[in-house]
């Protein structure tokens, strides 16, 4: 499928089409504007843990260290770190007391986050960029997990995978109208929110990268 989404009804009209085909929970993201919270997710660990919550769902530690490379304790302590900062939380399990922290069940505590942009005060910016520095280094090295296990994957997922790069030529409300249009689009498939996601459905990365160079004049 080709659209233009500079085209802004045409843009409406196929966000309208996803929405009469998808049954969705919430879709609002958690806004994150705390300096301290974005330092404190700036972490390689603590985001893919926190990447793989919103895509899986539930999961203990040591599911987490199944994932995400790293040590049933590693992911425990990490687990209630970001629990202190309200990005995560516990599930309850019937009011079971569960002392073993690899074992204890935990969540997501919102069906999305928006960390915003990193402008404003120097150290909202400086916490913001490094945020987005691990995010994108979790990026990569689940390109590459795919890349390198490709014959898990049948020729359908093959030739359904995309690795694009688009090189436009715009103005800064253009960008951000084409960032906000694709957001449109997406959001309602989130594993997090959608209920309805067909049988040979599985978990999809996307990853959105729209700024301006920097290294031309």
């Amino acid at each position: 499928m080709t659209f233009c989404l500079s085209a802004t009804e045409d843009v409406k009209d196929l966000f309208q089409i996803f929405a009469e085909r998808r049954t969705v929970a919430s879709t609002e993201r958690m806004k994150v504007t705390d300096v301290t919270v974005l330092a404190a997710l700036a972490h390689p660990i603590r985001t893919s843990i926190l990447h793989l919550l919103l895509t899986v769902g539930e999961q203990t530690a040591t599911q987490c260290s199944e994932v995400v490379d790293a040590t049933p304790s590693a992911c425990s302590y990490h687990l209630r770190h970001l629990e202190r900062f309200g990005l995560v939380e516990r599930v309850d399990q019937d009011g079971r007391a569960d002392t073993d922290g690899r074992t204890r069940v935990w969540r997501a505590a919102a069906a999305g986050f928006d960390f915003g942009e990193p402008a404003g005060s120097p150290e909202f910016v400086a916490a913001s960029s490094a945020l987005i520095s691990v995010a994108l280094d979790e990026n990569l090295r689940l390109a590459r997990h795919y890349l390198s296990h490709l014959d898990r994957l049948t020729d359908e997922w093959h030739r359904a995978a995309s690795f694009s790069t688009f090189a436009l030529l715009v103005n800064a409300d253009e960008l951000r109208s084409v960032v906000e249009a694709i957001d449109a689009i997406v959001r309602p498939l989130r594993a997090a929110v959608r209920v309805d996601a067909p049988d040979d459905a599985r978990s999809v990365r996307v990853s959105i990268d729209a700024f301006a160079r920097t290294d031309l004049p």
